[in-house]
This record gives C-alpha cells, sequence and structure tokens, in this order.
C-alpha cells in the first residue's frame, strides 16, 4: 500500500465501484458500490411429504438457479451507452441475429478506478429490463443513471485471469 498524505490508505482494494463489459466494446460503469449487487443463487431441489406417513422427503436440486443480476451504470453525455443497451433489447424481441447470448464480465474497481485482477462472468447473457433514465442530484458530481437487468446461465469467478469458482462442469475449479 503506498502511503497518501503520508497515511496509510486501509482501504486501498476496497470496491468503489463496477465495471461492466458486453461484447462489441460496450463499458457500463456504475457510479459507486451499491449500484450492482452479486445475484444470489439457489438448489432448493425439493422438498415435501411423503405418500403414507408423517416423513417428509428431500430430493436434492440438479440444477442452479440464479437470481438476474441487476446493474446501475452512468449514462454518458451522448447517451451512446443508453442507446447500445436499447438496441440489445430490441434486437432479443425481434431475433435479429442467431446468437442472442453472451457472456457479461463485472470488474470490482477500487478506490482509484483500477482493476483489482477479479472478476465475475456471467455466461449467456441476456438483458431482460431497463429503467427509466434518472438525473442523480444527490452524488457529488450530478449524472444520469440508468438500470439494467439481465439473466444468465452460468457463472465464474477468476482472479488474476485463473478461473477459482465455476457452474460449469467442462471448467476445472479447485
Amino acid at each position: 500500500m503506498e502511503p497518501i498524505n503520508n497515511k496509510i490508505d486501509p482501504n486501498e482494494a476496497a470496491s468503489d465501484k463496477w465495471s461492466l463489459i458486453l461484447p462489441g466494446g460496450l463499458n457500463l460503469t456504475a457510479r459507486k458500490t451499491t449500484d450492482f449487487d452479486l445475484p444470489g443463487f439457489n438448489a432448493d431441489g425439493t422438498i415435501g411429504p411423503k405418500g403414507g406417513g408423517d416423513t417428509m422427503i428431500s430430493i436434492p436440486a440438479d440444477t442452479i438457479m440464479f437470481d438476474p443480476f441487476v446493474f446501475t451504470f452512468l449514462v454518458d453525455e451522448s447517451y451512446a451507452n443508453y442507446i447500445e443497451v436499447v438496441k440489445r433489447i430490441i434486437a432479443n424481441v425481434r431475433a435479429e441475429n442467431e446468437d442472442l447470448f453472451f457472456d457479461a464480465l463485472v470488474l470490482p474497481l477500487n478506490n482509484r478506478g483500477k482493476d483489482q485482477g477479479l472478476s465475475f462472468e456471467y455466461v449467456n447473457s441476456r438483458i431482460t429490463n431497463m429503467s427509466t433514465v434518472t438525473y442523480d442530484t444527490d452524488a457529488q458530481v450530478r449524472s444520469l443513471t440508468c438500470t439494467m437487468t439481465m439473466m444468465f446461465e452460468n457463472f465464474r469467478i477468476r482472479k488474476n485471469g485463473n478461473i477459482i469458482l465455476s457452474t460449469i462442469k467442462s471448467d476445472t475449479t479447485p
């Protein structure tokens, strides 16, 4: 850690904001940490009464179910990133291309806006919803923001390029 004004900043690695990278070079930036939460997931299976008695049956799940992920991004001055997201939603509805799904990469950035070497990869994603554009007057720098929701099929975490966790069976993870 480097000293800042002769003090050590204890939150050097703390995530200050997020970056979402989509195919085609679209890079969306969150203005603060709370503009993105890691989505939840479950493998509940089936739990219920077993016929003929007072006993319960518990069947483990064979599929992991993921919550959608929600990302609030800064709308750029020309609205180019907003327009690109809208185009992707329209393409989903019209089925304008055969490959509607893409991999999305989320990078937590440190308090200096630098990549921390950690990435969250959402495999076979698609944009399903987008909010209205809002003007954030509470922020130190007033800005336009928009929130989009994405569904995804699988999930990976990489540290310095190496897979450390994956829901994809063909990936080799510890």
